[in-house]
């Protein structure tokens, strides 16, 4: 069981590669309001200061119907130690040295048979 769920929902209908930022919405169960309705190139995670948390990752339809599923995750800085990994249900782990950080990402995920590629900014902020 991860400390922060983190669910990545999709509009299948209107997506597009152009329109990602306002037809995908990252949302998490972290004790924050920062989640990206509607403009989904920053997002903000809470974790204590000095203690290392498991972020899982999870991809849904908004129609419920459509099949969604994350294909990979990179990232460009160093906020996980353990980059977030698996079938559709990718946990990594964020490191407590990097409270007060920013790094960029790329969450690549497939709407049927359509590839995109998701690049938002996380901030890493104490709790």
């Amino acid at each position: 069981m991860a400390d922060i769920n983190v669910l990545m929902v999709v509009d299948t209908k209107n997506v597009t590669q152009q329109n990602l930022p306002s037809t995908v919405t990252l949302v998490d169960d972290n004790f924050d309001v920062d989640d990206t309705a509607n403009n989904s190139t920053t997002f903000d995670i809470i974790i204590p200061v000095g203690q290392a948390m498991s972020i899982q990752f999870r991809i849904a339809a908004v129609d419920q119907t459509t099949t969604v599923s994350l294909t990979s995750f990179t990232q460009q800085g160093t906020i996980f130690t353990k980059l977030p990994a698996s079938d559709n249900s990718f946990i990594g782990t964020a490191l407590s040295n990097t409270v007060g950080t920013t790094d960029k990402f790329t969450i690549n995920f497939m709407v049927g048979t359509t590839q995109y590629s998701l690049d938002p900014e996380i901030n890493v902020k104490p709790r």
